[in-house]
């Protein structure tokens, strides 16, 4: 899942236009054919969206690395980790 960053300093001009697909993207007016080549690019309207799958990726290389999901809470190489595990059970017991 990748994601597109642009510095506003270095390239203010095209910073603002992509902040203004992202704002006709969450009003419904962007079309469906510039929506579909701006995510091709890499481009991220569902930031949430982007950070789950950002977590998913750590979570698979962990489980290749250490042959479990079972993240320790307070894994020292990254203990967000061990937390988004944890927030996952959490929701899915929830149901």
């Amino acid at each position: 899942y990748a994601t597109l960053e642009i510095n506003q300093e270095d390239y203010p001009q095209l910073w603002s236009w992509l902040e203004r697909q992202h704002k006709m993207y969450s009003r419904g007016t962007l079309p469906d054919a510039r929506r579909d080549l701006l995510i091709d690019l890499g481009v991220v309207f569902d930031r949430q969206e982007a950070a789950w799958w950002e977590f998913y990726d750590k979570l698979c290389n962990y489980a290749e690395k250490y042959g479990t999901t079972l993240v320790p809470k307070r894994w020292r190489k990254d203990p967000s980790l061990g937390t988004w595990v944890g927030r996952q059970r959490q929701h899915f017991h929830a149901g």
